[in-house]
């Protein structure tokens, strides 16, 4: 490919929000660690309110009075469950930017990136779900035990997430596609 002016300006502004995408997602990891590093600190230190928290989002409020030691943690672990997949998410996005950085934009492993990006934004609202459905009845039968609580509740981001991450799969399979078409114009020339 013969590079002018006009094929560059074309490029530059790819590269600019590829490099900028890698900047965003560094730093967005960055904040996400230290805060989940925070939320630990946080939580070792005032167990109360953690355990009031979790007992509140869990909906088990009627079975369950305090979460203490290895319940506290188990019950952490379930509601920070999509925090951690939004970690993943974050460190996959980085992932696909820095490839389009180094120019792979057209190609397959980018539409794979993209696709499995997709499913991961997809697997947030069922995680979501079933996070807080088997944290409780894990926590109410743990603690009743005799019988048991939970609760699933569906909200209007975890639709979004569905679609969302339904339509970053379709646009890799396209993005698919489309590396095909770029290496048959290749060939070509």
């Amino acid at each position: 490919m013969v590079i002018t002016s006009r094929t560059t300006s074309r490029a530059l502004p790819h590269l600019r929000l590829a490099r900028t995408g890698v900047w965003a997602t560094s730093l967005a990891l960055c904040i996400a660690c230290v805060a989940f590093d925070f939320f630990i600190v946080g939580a070792a230190s005032d167990q109360i309110v953690l355990s009031n928290d979790i007992i509140e989002d869990f909906g088990i409020s009627d079975h369950v009075d305090q979460l203490t030691g290895p319940r506290l943690w188990i019950g952490t672990f379930f509601w920070a469950w999509v925090d951690m997949l939004g970690l993943y998410m974050l460190w996959s996005i980085r992932k696909l930017f820095i490839a389009y950085r180094d120019g792979s934009v057209f190609s397959p492993d980018s539409a794979r990136k993209l696709r499995h990006i997709g499913w991961v934004i997809l697997a947030m609202a069922p995680a979501s779900m079933l996070g807080t459905f088997l944290g409780g009845m894990w926590l109410s039968a743990w603690a009743t035990r005799s019988s048991v609580h939970g609760q699933i509740a569906i909200e209007d981001t975890d639709i979004y997430a569905i679609i969302i991450g339904l339509v970053i799969v379709s646009v890799g399979h396209v993005m698919t596609l489309a590396a095909d078409l770029d290496a048959e114009n290749r060939a070509f020339v």
